[in-house]
């Protein structure tokens, strides 16, 4: 269970964080918050949950037990905007199902997943076995198909899924 707002780091930062090191973990987050974009953004990045601080005990124990079993916590209304959010990405051709964004190839989808994941060109290169000048070209013409202006830019555009 994970506060939304934590002194010094966003509890969105945290789940970014912790997710990926801690796959078996399902983290919840707890906010005041009711911001549609902090709810893509904390599912994004791994989070199993999102849930309002105005939810009495009993709520909270039951939707924590239920992430046990595998299940979401969250609000329906919330679980609905998170399937109609990804949802028309898809339709709109942007995401497609594996996480894969359409219009790249298979190759600069590899690169953008790797670059989101914090990997250098270097890195890269000796994962994917090319030359640190092929993942820049890559990355290069994936930074156009996607009309972003940097590495940055398209590493947030794979973690959110648009």
């Amino acid at each position: 269970l994970l506060d939304i707002d934590l002194p010094g780091m966003s509890g969105i930062r945290m789940v970014e964080e912790l997710a990926p090191r801690l796959p078996e973990t399902r983290i919840v987050m707890l906010t005041v918050s009711d911001d549609e974009r902090d709810l893509i953004e904390a599912v994004a990045k791994g989070a199993a949950g999102y849930l309002t601080k105005d939810l009495s005990p009993e709520a909270l124990l039951r939707a924590l037990r239920g992430t046990q079993r595998g299940e979401l916590a969250m609000a329906r209304r919330h679980a609905a905007y998170v399937i109609k959010h990804f949802a028309d990405a898809a339709r709109r051709g942007r995401v497609a199902v594996g996480g894969a964004i359409e219009g790249l190839s298979p190759r600069e989808n590899d690169v953008l997943r790797m670059l989101a994941e914090g990997l250098t060109d270097r890195d890269i290169a000796s994962a994917l076995m090319i030359s640190p000048r092929t993942v820049e070209s890559h990355v290069s013409s994936l930074l156009h198909k996607l009309g972003v202006r940097n590495r940055a830019e398209a590493a947030q555009r794979y973690r959110s899924g648009v």
